[in-house]
C-alpha cells in the first residue's frame, strides 16, 4: 500500500493528471484518471477523435500514432494501419457516443487482447464554470477477464501507459508556453 501511495504521489507531481487504480484483483482492475484541460468539452471531444496528434507512438504497433484512427460513432473502429500493408489492429470499438459528453470503447489494449478479457474505456467530458474554457476530464478503464492471477500484477503498467495518453490529450490541446 506505501509502494502504490508513493507512485500515486510521484505521478501527481510530475503530470497536471491525477492517476490511480481504484482497485485491483487477480482477474480485474479499474483505473481512474482524471485531469484539468483548458478547452470546452466538444473541442476535447473532437481531439479524442484524432489520437495521432495525442497518443504516443511508443504505444502503438506500428512504432508511430499517425497511423491511429478513431470514428467517434457507435461501432466506431479505434483502429491502427501497419505501414506497407502490412496489416491492421482493432484497439477498440466505440459503444457509446455523446458529443461533449462521453465516449466509451470496448477496447483490451495491447497485450491485453491475448488475454480472455473484456476492457471498457471511458471519457467523460465536464465544462468547468470560469473565466477560461476547462474541462474536468475522466478517464475510466476497466477490465475483467482471465488474467490468470495478472490484474495485480499488469494495473500499475496499463495505469502508466493510460497516464501518459492522458497527458498528452493535455497537450495537444491546451496552447504551448
Amino acid at each position: 500500500m506505501k509502494r502504490f501511495m508513493a507512485t500515486v504521489l510521484a505521478l501527481a507531481l510530475s503530470t497536471p493528471a491525477y492517476a490511480a487504480q481504484d482497485y485491483a484483483e487477480d482477474d480485474s482492475f479499474k483505473l481512474v484518471i482524471a485531469a484539468v484541460i483548458q478547452a470546452t468539452p466538444d473541442q476535447i471531444y473532437r481531439m479524442l477523435g484524432q489520437p495521432r496528434r495525442w497518443w504516443s507512438s511508443a504505444h502503438t504497433y506500428s512504432g508511430d500514432a499517425r497511423n491511429l484512427k478513431l470514428d467517434l460513432r457507435a461501432g466506431g473502429c479505434f483502429c491502427e494501419t501497419m505501414p506497407k500493408g502490412k496489416g491492421s489492429i482493432e484497439h477498440g470499438r466505440v459503444i457509446q457516443a455523446m458529443k461533449g459528453k462521453l465516449l466509451r470503447l470496448s477496447a483490451p489494449l495491447g497485450p491485453l487482447q491475448e488475454m480472455a478479457v473484456t476492457g471498457t474505456l471511458t471519457w467523460k467530458l465536464d465544462a468547468n464554470s470560469g473565466p477560461l474554457p476547462s474541462t474536468m476530464v475522466m478517464m475510466i478503464y476497466s477490465v475483467d477477464g482471465d488474467m490468470r492471477g495478472g490484474g495485480k500484477a499488469l494495473a500499475p503498467a496499463v495505469d502508466q501507459v493510460m497516464g501518459e495518453q492522458m497527458e498528452g490529450l493535455r497537450k495537444a490541446l491546451e496552447p504551448r508556453e
